[in-house]
């Protein structure tokens, strides 16, 4: 009896979950504007320099949003900083710009004037 019920309330939950059927297309851009470093003397570049360099350290981040959870009533979709993640997570997006700050404030802690093979 027990296989019973637990197979019909399988059969109840599955039957009620709406397939995703439909993602609509969008497109994002972004642009890091680097003149603010370049002004205070500092080079940040996806080349890699052939001068003379003294290097100094190896930089890496990983950098997590803030997220918030919210109920299946709301929405924040129509929020350009915002993205639904895993249904009813609501995380921020990440400004580049944040991160590259954090990225130069830690080369010019290190003594250094330029960040390389910035990716």
């Amino acid at each position: 009896m027990r296989h019973v019920l637990f197979v019909i309330c399988l059969i109840v939950v599955l039957g009620s979950c709406k397939p995703l059927t439909y993602i609509p297309s969008y497109s994002e851009k972004f642009v890091i504007d680097l003149t603010r470093y370049t002004d205070k003397q500092f080079l940040i570049t996806p080349e890699v320099y052939t001068g003379d360099y003294e290097s100094i350290g190896i930089l890496a981040i990983a950098f997590y949003p803030t997220a918030r959870r919210v109920k299946n009533s709301e929405s924040a979709s129509n929020n350009s900083d915002q993205f639904i993640v895993q249904g009813s997570w609501v995380a921020e997006k990440v400004k580049a710009e944040e991160v590259v700050d954090i990225l130069y404030e830690d080369a010019k802690n290190m003594g250094a004037d330029a960040i390389m093979n910035f990716r």
